[in-house]
């Protein structure tokens, strides 16, 4: 226990020293304000228990927070909470974005604003809930909140334009503020929000690609045509700047995000990808060809009638495209091994937890490749697998894996016709029950257009 305390103490130094290096921000303040990003992580934790304690349904007793909770909390230490799997992959994550951009949009760096994201987890584990710290929501809330944070920090920066006036303005301050709200409320504390003023430098540095993906998703159990269910389907695309830029300098220069809206599913939300490359090195370039070696973190969830998996992950990947640089045509590829810190998973079985998933660390690798005319992908492919080793839940070993090929028919030069197929496997290996085996393969079809 102290030396987590520990820990977190150091984080709380180590974030304003490693932040003092001048940071992407929308705004022209280049200091950093440690204290005014403490006060509004602080803020945030107040605003989420006053709506846990006073008017969420089924809170309540569990936010009767005080001394007494508080020395339980230090005295049991970290322990693995039992929430729904929405609520530990996704909320905490969105949670820790919070955190994150409390820090991003007071002057700090990506490294320096995940401290206060561990910081800000910290202080809600142990003084916001009657409930025993956790481990998962403490690596979910930082890590993930991080990837996040950063992702929306970016994208909020370039949707503000501090060159408007009047209702242009309005909308570039309201649209910021949806995207990336402590970095909006940051603005209107300091009074950026209403100051007429240049942009940032680097801000128009990297483009910005957003493709939007509407149509239906049919879902079968084990073989098509078995069991099969259609619902509308919605895909949101997002990649800041380009993997081969000549600029790169810091964390997250360039991104590439994936959200996905179900309809007559589990959940709504049924898909987030994020993977920020942290650095990279260029290696020799071919005849048309460029290659890179690059490493990324990735934010992973996955929740759908046939499939739950999330978790916090970083990817060594050797990237390359190749083509010439005159030509319409190009192919890129991307081959990594993964890490797992911490995911989560499905288990078939109920077990001392009360959840419906196991939590463990693991490896695994992934592949993509496409070929593109102009920017839009007329085929896809991508391969991911995984293993994850169980250490709170069933006792088992998760063998999983996830293959797409997508193909694309341009009809203009703004929409494509989609079509693309989906499988999940997954092997569960459990000790104390028998092994389970699972194949759910899925058909989307829509329309494709750059937003």
């Amino acid at each position: 226990m102290k030396a987590i305390v520990l820990c977190v103490l150091l984080a709380m130094v180590a974030g304003p020293v490693r932040a003092e290096t001048v940071a992407l921000t929308d705004t022209l303040d280049t200091k950093t304000h440690p204290i005014r990003a403490l006060g509004e992580i602080t803020l945030v934790n107040g605003v989420v228990w006053t709506f846990n304690r006073y008017i969420r349904a089924g809170g309540g007793s569990g936010f009767r927070v005080g001394w007494h909770s508080w020395n339980e909390s230090f005295e049991n230490g970290f322990d693995w909470d039992p929430n729904n799997f929405s609520t530990n992959q996704f909320a905490h994550p969105y949670h820790g974005n919070l955190y994150f951009n409390a820090a991003r949009s007071n002057g700090f760096d990506y490294w320096g604003s995940m401290g206060f994201a561990f910081v800000g987890s910290f202080q809600w584990e142990y003084f916001g809930e009657t409930h025993h710290a956790s481990i998962n929501d403490w690596v979910n809330t930082s890590i993930g909140g991080s990837a996040l944070g950063e992702m929306t920090h970016r994208l909020g920066t370039r949707v503000r334009d501090n060159t408007k006036e009047g209702s242009g303005r309005f909308w570039s301050e309201f649209g910021g503020f949806f995207v990336d709200p402590v970095g909006g409320f940051n603005r209107l504390v300091t009074g950026d929000a209403f100051k007429q003023m240049p942009n940032p430098e680097d801000r128009d540095d990297s483009p910005v690609h957003v493709i939007g993906t509407f149509g239906s998703r049919t879902t079968y159990a084990g073989q098509i045509p078995n069991a099969d269910t259609t619902a509308f389907c919605a895909q949101l695309t997002f990649q800041f700047g380009d993997a081969f830029q000549a600029h790169f300098a810091r964390p997250y220069d360039y991104f590439a995000a994936y959200v996905r809206i179900n309809g007559s599913d589990i959940a709504t939300l049924g898909q987030v990808d994020v993977a920020g490359m942290l650095a990279r090195k260029r290696l020799a370039d071919g005849n048309n060809s460029q290659h890179l070696f690059a490493v990324f973190q990735n934010y992973d969830y996955l929740n759908n009638r046939a499939f739950e998996l999330g978790g916090q992950s970083a990817t060594a990947t050797l990237m390359s495209r190749f083509g010439a640089s005159e030509s319409r045509y190009k192919v890129n590829t991307t081959v990594g091994a993964t890490g797992i810190l911490l995911a989560a998973t499905k288990s078939d079985y109920a077990n001392q937890t009360s959840r419906s998933y196991d939590y463990g660390p693991g490896y695994g690798a992934r592949f993509r490749g496409s070929l593109t005319r102009d920017d839009w992908e007329l085929l896809r492919v991508s391969h991911d697998e995984y293993v994850i080793h169980t250490v709170n839940g069933n006792k088992s070993d998760h063998y999983l894996s996830m293959s797409t090929v997508g193909v694309s028919l341009p009809v203009s030069s703004v929409l494509v016709i989609d079509a693309e197929y989906q499988l999940y496997l997954a092997d569960r290996h459990y000790k104390e029950f028998p092994d389970v085996h699972q194949r759910s393969p899925q058909l989307l079809f829509g329309v494709r257009t750059r937003l």
